[in-house]
């Protein structure tokens, strides 16, 4: 049950990115670009911190 709420984290943010006229929209905004790339590591970071309590 760990990973639970990354997974929905997760799933919420790929449908925000599945909508093509907010992606055109997102994209114009080098701010934007970089949020999202922070966003991605830190849901990535999170992933890779649960692993290690798991082990």
């Amino acid at each position: 049950m760990l990973h639970f709420h990354s997974i929905i984290k997760l799933s919420i943010i790929l449908k925000i990115w599945q909508l093509p006229a907010s992606m055109a929209i997102f994209f114009k905004s080098p701010v934007r670009i970089m949020l999202f790339v922070y966003t991605i590591r830190a849901l990535l970071g999170e992933y890779q911190s649960f692993h290690i309590h798991d082990s």
